[in-house]
């Protein structure tokens, strides 16, 4: 008899050993997370030891859809491949992500994909992941207290020279002399409504490649969310419809941008980073912060308004294409693609 055992998981009846197996080898992780989802709940397998009947590691799949060239089709995300240190040289990662890809028939899924740690992507490498492209990330330093230990003399000396590098720094800023449009507004919008829906499907077109944006999906991603606070920035144009909006969360005096979605990269995608900088500068933070693989509009643009590419350390996307479904990827390579850090599962 094999020595473990791989086999579907229940988060209700598995939690304990699903939680224990996630809190001892990946970020601490709560209940709730286990069973936030859309479309019914993420697919989850697990590798029990027989003798114990000890769950000893786990993985999964978020179900979410994407616009391939136009049309809507399923996909998934793997997340939270894990397995107890105890336990690992007997192939159990790969057994379970075998699992998973076994299930893309059953689910429909025609896509999978993944940002995995250094420790999973060779697992995923081998049962047929491809990589795709870096997700390099993009900072723009705000104020001088960003990292001031490594770039500015000792705290008192600082504190005498912060405001008027400050300052300096604020006025050199692009976003500065940007003058609204007539007519245009800035919203926190209280609700993800229909208008959410109707910018989608007008923008949708624009992205070959480009994961749901939906009023239901960013509902279950960024209102639901168990684990963080998210906040949405908007611009409205005269008729009170939406241009675009950015998704962010503030953490340490930093603002971390989790998605940017215009109607156009033109003058839509300009007056709301314009608006949302001068919003994050007023709000004090130390830097604006982002990651993002996709064709070379959005990143343009983020150099225009002085993010500058952080050397080093980038993660990576990583994607399976199930080879039974009839629906095939557009143009293989990043270029096609439209992909920020909500794209992620966490």
């Amino acid at each position: 008899m094999s020595r473990y055992q791989i086999l579907p998981a229940d988060p209700t009846r598995d939690e304990q050993g699903m939680l224990g197996v996630l809190n001892r080898n990946l970020l601490h992780t709560t209940p709730e997370r286990l069973k936030w989802n859309q479309a019914g709940g993420a697919r989850w397998w697990l590798a029990r030891e027989q003798e114990s009947q000890t769950i000893v590691g786990i993985c999964g799949l978020i179900p979410r859809r994407f616009s391939l060239a136009g049309k809507m089709v399923k996909a998934g995300v793997a997340i939270d491949l894990a397995v107890d240190q105890a336990h690992r040289g007997f192939g159990l990662a790969t057994q379970l992500e075998k699992e998973s890809l076994a299930a893309m028939q059953d689910l429909g899924y025609v896509l999978l994909y993944a940002v995995p740690n250094e420790n999973s992507e060779p697992v995923l490498s081998k049962v047929g992941y491809r990589h795709l492209g870096a997700l390099p990330r993009y900072t723009k330093i705000m104020r001088t207290q960003y990292q001031t230990d490594v770039f500015l003399p000792p705290q008192k000396l600082t504190r005498h020279l912060a405001k008027p590098l400050d300052w300096m720094l604020a006025k050199v800023s692009p976003e500065r002399g940007f003058q609204r449009l007539p007519g245009w507004s800035v919203e926190m919008p209280a609700r993800l409504d229909g208008r959410f829906d109707r910018l989608w499907e007008q923008a949708v077109s624009r992205h070959a490649v480009l994961g749901e944006r939906t009023s239901a999906f960013l509902k279950w991603r960024y209102a639901d969310a168990p684990e963080q606070a998210y906040k949405i920035f908007a611009v409205c144009n005269p008729d009170r419809e939406l241009a675009g909006y950015v998704v962010y969360y503030l953490r340490e005096n930093i603002c971390r941008i989790a998605d940017i979605f215009c109607r156009d990269e033109g003058a839509s995608l300009h007056c709301l980073m314009s608006e949302f900088l001068k919003r994050a500068r007023s709000e004090g933070v130390f830097s604006v912060t982002t990651r993002y693989l996709g064709n070379s509009l959005l990143a343009r643009r983020l150099k225009h308004f002085g993010f500058s590419l952080r050397s080093g350390g980038a993660s990576r996307v990583i994607v399976y294409q199930n080879p039974a479904a009839n629906s095939a990827m557009p143009a293989a390579g990043v270029s096609v693609w439209y992909f920020l850090d909500g794209d992620n599962d966490i």
